[in-house]
Formats: C-alpha cells, structure tokens, sequence
C-alpha cells in the first residue's frame, strides 16, 4: 500500500503549540497556495527563483518548503512508515503531517492514523500543519496548526481566507492559529481577521518572517513586542535557529 512523500524524519516540533516537543514529520507533496511567487518554482532553482519573484509579487517572505513539496519524493508502503514510528523514543512524541498542504492526501493520512494506532503506536496526539483553506478532518486526536496566509504572502484573500472552512475549525477541540510577521501591517491584517472571525488570542501565535537564522534573530524583538501589544502567543521558528536554511532536520 505505497503512498507519496517528500520527507520523512523525526526531529522537535518548532512552531505553534507544541514547539520543543518531538515530532515524527510526515511531508506530503503538492499545495493549493504559492506563497511569495507568482509560478510554482521548478525543483533546482529555489535560491535563484526565491530572489527573482520576491519583488514581483510584492511578498514580504517566500515558502521555505516550497523546493520540497514540488520535488518528485519517493514512494513508500504505509507499513514501512509504521516500522519507522516503532523504532522511535518510548517517551512522549507527536506525529506531524505537514507539507505542502497535507489536507489534499486527506486519504492518505487517515490510512496512517488508522495503521498507526492498529499497532498500538498511537502518539501524543496527531498535528496538522495547514493553511486554512481546505475541509478539516473531525477527530479529536487530531490538533491543527492553522498557518492563515496574510497579504504578504503576495496571495489574493480570495484564495488564502475562505470563511467556511474558518468557521469548520473554530468548532473543533485542537485548532492553534498561527501568521507570519513581517511589520506591523501584518499584525494589524491578523488582529482584523481574528476580530472578523472570532478567533481567540489565546489560541494565536505570532512568528516572525525569516528565510534564515540571521532574519529570524533580527525579526524576534520586534515580533515579540507586538505579542506583548495585542495579547497573543509568540512562536519561535524552532527549525530556523537551529538548523538554519536546512530542512528535513
């Protein structure tokens, strides 16, 4: 029963609610959204491509996975994923579908679930990293790390905010909020989009915009200062201050 991956790895969660926890990252292919760009960029040219488009979309920051959910990955049988999740730390571990937008192997990650906990492997709890933009999955082992996209991310509203499916997650159990940073417009863009839509501070992460480890250090204190402002979570970009531009890590 193979499926398509792009990466897989066991490492510590770095954003959102769960940050310092570890994680066992599942990376599908494939997203709705583009962010920072105009085209989806072609695997092989992303430092290039990144610096080309960036202006031209009039995008504060650039997908930073975005050379591997279009690479072509690897097919794998779900019973070598299951292997992989037994041969983890007996401690406490989350297991994370991220991409990409996952939620478009909706199918995929429930043959996952359903294989995980057949083994009695069953995680902390199961986490999601999406966008926002595509019908939840209602199961309440499952926790949502809701990354809205902003107008910095050069992405139309009409194709980053869609109310209902906002709606779907704000009646579900585990749903964290997260939005990239990069001034003060963006902070008052997503005060305006929680305020819209009812979305609690409390269950809202701010984090800065950064491509590497020197952006992020230099973006922290202002982010942080606007955390302390409006009442919200600040988030560190874990992944980013420890491993820099790597990914998979």
């Amino acid at each position: 029963m193979g499926i398509r991956l792009v990466d897989l790895f066991y490492s510590i969660q770095g954003e959102g609610r769960y940050a310092g926890k570890p994680a066992f990252f599942i990376r599908f292919p494939e997203c709705n959204l583009f962010c920072g760009l105009e085209k989806p960029l072609k695997p092989g040219n992303y430092d290039q491509e990144y610096i080309n488009n960036l202006k031209s979309v009039n995008a504060g920051w650039v997908c930073d996975t975005m050379a591997q959910w279009l690479s072509n990955g690897f097919q794998i049988d779900i019973n070598d994923i299951v292997d992989y999740i037994s041969r983890l730390s007996s401690g406490s571990y989350n297991i994370v579908f991220t991409g990409g937008e996952p939620l478009i192997n909706r199918s995929n990650i429930l043959k996952i679930i359903d294989a995980v906990n057949s083994k009695n492997l069953k995680p902390y709890i199961y986490e999601i990293e999406t966008n926002g933009t595509m019908e939840p999955i209602e199961d309440d082992s499952i926790s949502y790390n809701i990354s809205l996209k902003l107008s910095g991310s050069g992405m139309k509203r009409s194709k980053r905010i869609n109310g209902n499916i906002i709606r779907k997650y704000l009646l579900l159990k585990n749903t964290w909020w997260k939005f990239v940073i990069s001034n003060i417009n963006d902070a008052m863009e997503a005060i305006e989009i929680m305020d819209e839509y009812g979305i609690k501070r409390d269950s809202v992460y701010f984090m800065p915009a950064a491509f590497s480890r020197d952006e992020l250090v230099k973006n922290s204190v202002e982010v942080i200062e606007m955390c302390k402002e409006f009442g919200v979570n600040y988030s560190p970009r874990l992944q980013i201050f420890i491993y820099d531009k790597y990914v998979g890590v």
